[in-house]
């Protein structure tokens, strides 16, 4: 089985790490209905509190590609929830380092 991971550091300003975290819960039920998506991990650095990897394994690399070009995706990429029309960047430091994974094993 050939799993593709995307992993992506982002450093969230102090405060506002509940809205960061609060924002992949919005996200949620349309990337789980998504062809090819595997799973989803936010994972917070346990020293540096403001440093998360935000991973989402998928089937195949084409599937994360067509997820991208998705209407869902350029619209949750900007904005985390509608109602209050936050823009990424009110939420995060810098540009995420995002790099791309293809899985080899677990055990």
């Amino acid at each position: 089985m050939s799993i593709f991971v995307v992993q992506k550091k982002l450093h969230v300003r102090p405060d506002r790490c509940d809205d960061f975290e609060q924002m992949w819960q919005f996200r949620k039920p349309r990337l789980s209905r998504t062809p090819g998506f595997v799973a989803f991990k936010l994972i917070r650095n346990k020293e540096y509190v403001t440093e998360y990897i935000a991973e989402t394994s998928w089937h195949h690399c084409n599937d994360f590609k067509a997820w991208v070009e998705t209407h869902d995706f350029t619209h949750y990429r900007d904005r985390y929830n509608p109602q209050k029309i936050l823009h990424i960047s009110e939420l995060i430091v810098d540009v995420p380092d995002t790099n791309f994974y293809d899985f080899v094993q677990s055990f």
